[in-house]
């Protein structure tokens, strides 16, 4: 009679069992842009975390699964082999205009689920490197630098120095790249903590753009009050003014001092760190000094629009600023 009852469990457990695998169960919801417009073309592929292989593939929804008016679409679990109630459902939705989004839905008893509102996003499929440079107070250089970097609306997603960068200890520069991170759009905030490695620290925050690259503001790093440094105590015997009209088209005026006679060099850079034109290298007694740039390199070339650094190298200082060209 026990192996009986037994039995009966088994048989009622497995039966019920693949009713509910067979019974029809939705999940529902909105797709749309960040501008709440609707998608027209839409496709997606579905499967439970747990069987990857059994994939749903949708590259024509009919309007019983997607109203292209509403947004609105449809997906049924009974198309897969099988589902049960706690599983989660992993749902990966793109256009043709190279917008995406995913969706995890963790499936209940109940006759649907409704996974709310999905927004598409661009996809960036490019490089995109960020640049800028990183200076102490009395802008002399860092030998090195530590840096973190996340997008503000994800901030559990952390980048740090051991992706993909680059920074050079004699000019400062250095340069981050967005697609380590696993999605970022134009119009995202990305926030950059750096640090020398001991405890001066700086920060900075850059809108992307849907531009090749981004440049930074200049990131000066600071030392704690009351901590003490040989570097913040070093002499100023050379100054780099602002340069004016800044942003500028055709030219701009630089000027600078020294407060002691050396050599001195002057020279642009662009944010990928390249020398683009050297205006000044030769020895100069103390005294305020002005000289022009006109926008090209040291071919006579005109340069494209865009952020420039200038530096000021003396013998033993260096000093930087940032000018904007407007073509």
């Amino acid at each position: 009679m026990k192996i009986f009852n037994i039995l009966a469990v088994l048989l009622f457990t497995l039966a019920n069992a693949s009713l509910f695998a067979a019974a029809p169960h939705s999940v529902i919801g909105t797709l749309q842009y960040e501008d709440e417009s609707f998608p027209q073309d839409i496709y997606w592929t579905a499967y439970i975390t747990t069987r990857p292989k059994d994939v749903l593939v949708f590259e024509q929804p009919t309007t019983s699964m997607y109203d292209q008016n509403t947004g609105n679409f449809l997906i049924q679990c009974s198309a897969f082999s099988s589902w049960a109630a706690d599983e989660t459902l992993h749902v990966e939705f793109t256009d043709t205009q190279n917008f995406a989004a995913t969706l995890d839905v963790v499936l209940s008893y109940d006759a649907y689920d409704n996974a709310g509102i999905v927004v598409l996003t661009q996809v960036q499929e490019t490089e995109h490197p960020v640049y800028g440079f990183v200076q102490y107070v009395n802008e002399t250089i860092p030998a090195a630098i530590n840096w973190t970097a996340f997008i503000t609306t994800r901030p559990d997603e952390i980048l740090g120095s051991t992706d993909s960068s680059y920074y050079d200890n004699t000019t400062g520069a250095f340069v981050l790249e967005c697609t380590d991170f696993s999605n970022w759009a134009a119009g995202d905030t990305l926030h950059i903590d750096i640090d020398d490695n001991q405890t001066a620290t700086g920060s900075v925050e850059i809108i992307l753009t849907d531009q090749d690259s981004d440049s930074t503001d200049l990131v000066t790093l600071e030392y704690p009050v009351g901590i003490a440094s040989d570097q913040l105590s070093a002499p100023q015997d050379i100054r780099l003014m602002q340069n004016y009209p800044n942003p500028f088209n055709p030219e701009t005026m630089i000027s600078f001092g020294l407060d002691r006679s050396q050599y001195v060099k002057l020279t642009v850079y662009n944010t990928l760190g390249k020398r683009v034109r050297t205006l000044i290298a030769q020895y100069k007694n103390a005294g305020e000094y002005q000289t022009v740039w006109d926008g090209k390199n040291d071919a006579g070339d005109k340069l494209g629009s865009g952020t420039y650094f200038l530096e000021l190298k003396g013998e033993t200082l260096t000093r930087r600023s940032k000018a904007i060209m407007i073509r």
